[in-house]
């Protein structure tokens, strides 16, 4: 890869884990809603799951747009060199 398209690589990764962090603090935010009516009312239908599965959803599939998955080919060299490194030590 040329440098220009691993800066993108980069960019976009990094957005991704911000997109992430906005994840967890809106999703807990919403739970401790749901937790505290849930206490006010005995029992509440778990309402947050919607938004925490289907925003999840999408950003799993971020995810595995931004971080490809190794060929079979490039798994078994990984691990070979990690052999030849614990073999030299």
């Amino acid at each position: 890869m040329n440098d220009k398209k691993l800066r993108e690589l980069a960019e976009r990764r990094v957005q991704l884990k911000k997109q992430f962090v906005i994840f967890l603090f809106v999703n807990l935010f919403l739970w401790a809603v749901w937790l505290i009516e849930c206490v006010r009312h005995r029992f509440v239908f778990p309402w947050p799951i919607y938004p925490t599965l289907a925003w999840g959803m999408g950003l799993a599939i971020q995810y595995f747009g931004k971080y490809p998955r190794l060929t079979k080919e490039e798994q078994i060299e990984q691990e070979y060199q990690k052999l030849k490194q614990k073999d030299k030590k």
